[in-house]
């Protein structure tokens, strides 16, 4: 039984999965699922259940990068906001120049100031 709109793990092994809700690789050449009465093969070729097993270490390894990578020195894990003061500016101009965001945007709202002159 396949229910849509579920989260689904791959389960790898000679024991029966811990949950009904698994895609059960079995013997590392069987694709097995439960269809609300027993375990049943869905797919039975080394070929396919091998390119299960890269899929998964390939979703291992971005999790494993998932803990690492960061942007801006922010971890991404952390689901940074990035402010002003994080971004850097790649323009060298007149005004703006390679500084932050921040610096750029101060000298900007200075450049806009109204001054009444007596």
């Amino acid at each position: 039984m396949i229910i849509n709109n579920k989260q689904i793990n791959i389960w790898r092994g000679q024991d029966i999965p811990p949950t009904l809700y698994h895609l059960w690789l079995y013997n590392e050449s069987e694709l097995k699922i439960y269809n609300g009465v027993e375990w049943i093969t869905v797919i039975d070729s080394i070929n396919i259940a091998e390119r299960l097993v890269e899929l998964s270490d390939k979703i291992d390894n971005l999790r494993d990068d998932f803990e690492t990578k960061t942007v801006n020195g922010k971890l991404i894990k952390n689901n940074p906001i990035l402010n002003s003061g994080d971004i850097n500016n790649t323009v060298n101009g007149t005004y703006i120049n390679t500084e932050s965001l921040a610096n750029n945007l101060q000298k900007i709202d200075k450049l806009l100031v109204t001054q009444i002159l007596e």
